[in-house]
Parts: C-alpha cells; sequence; structure tokens
C-alpha cells in the first residue's frame, strides 16, 4: 500500500487563527516533550521499578518566513503580554490528510523569535509552550 504526505496537509491554529507562512526545512512545525513518559530506577540487588511521570508539557516550534502575515499575529499576542494581558491560546497542530493530531487547552509564547535581516528573507523561530499537551502520531493517509 502506497502513502502520501505534504506539508499542506499540515494545519496549526492558535486561538482559532491559522498559522500560514511557514519556512522551507523539514522543522517547519515540531513538538518536543519536556520529560520522559518514566523514570527508572535500579537498586543494588537488581530489583528496579519504573515511575509514570505525569508531566505533559511541551514545546512547539513554528518556523515562519520573514514575509509571513503570521508574524503580525503572534506580535500582537506578544504586545499584549508586555501589557500584562495573558489570554488563552488553544494550539492544534494536525495532519488533514492523516491522522496525527495535538493540541493542548492553552500554549503561550516563551520567548521573543531572533531576529536576523540580510541578503535573502530569514525566519522567525516561534517557539510556544503548552502545559497539558496531548498528541496522537497516527499515520498518513493511503494513495486511493
Amino acid at each position: 500500500m502506497e502513502y502520501r504526505y505534504s506539508f499542506n496537509d499540515i494545519i496549526v491554529l492558535i486561538g482559532g487563527v491559522q498559522i500560514t507562512g511557514f519556512a522551507e526545512g523539514d522543522d517547519a512545525v515540531t513538538i518536543e516533550y519536556q520529560s520522559d513518559l518514566f523514570n527508572t530506577v535500579v537498586g543494588a540487588d537488581g530489583q528496579g521499578v519504573a515511575s509514570r511521570i505525569k508531566d505533559n508539557r511541551a514545546n512547539m516550534t513554528l518556523r515562519l518566513l520573514q514575509t509571513s502575515p503570521s508574524n503580525d499575529f503572534l506580535s500582537g499576542i506578544l504586545t499584549a503580554y508586555m501589557a500584562e494581558v495573558y489570554t488563552p491560546l488553544p494550539i492544534i497542530i494536525r495532519d488533514a490528510a492523516g491522522n496525527s493530531l495535538h493540541g493542548a487547552p492553552t500554549s503561550y509564547i516563551t520567548a521573543r523569535p531572533t531576529i536576523s535581516y540580510g541578503q535573502n528573507q530569514t525566519s522567525r523561530d516561534w517557539v510556544l509552550g503548552a502545559l497539558q499537551m496531548q498528541s496522537f502520531i497516527g499515520s498518513s493517509s493511503p494513495v486511493a
């Protein structure tokens, strides 16, 4: 069976707003959990235990083109943060042509992106954090 994948099927919604204008590369959207699922300890006699870590914190990096209109949206959120206005931002990242789905009821921008200007357009890496990230890591869709 053949399967297909296209980044055009990846949808990122923050506070209900679709993020667009992603930079090139295989890391335009990344999700990284901050903790392992289990912590193990083995005693001197070889007896061991695995403890489940109940930590669903994750960081998501969105690599946007310098020209992406989504930079304006995310900068507006930063401006609100500077004015001490914090709005819950639900985040959803899904593969519309597959089964992968990631989301959290609230997310927040963890830091300002690094800014650079030069001969060519550059990217802006926006890092968002979430305390209660949930993921279903599914397959791509089969080709009909």
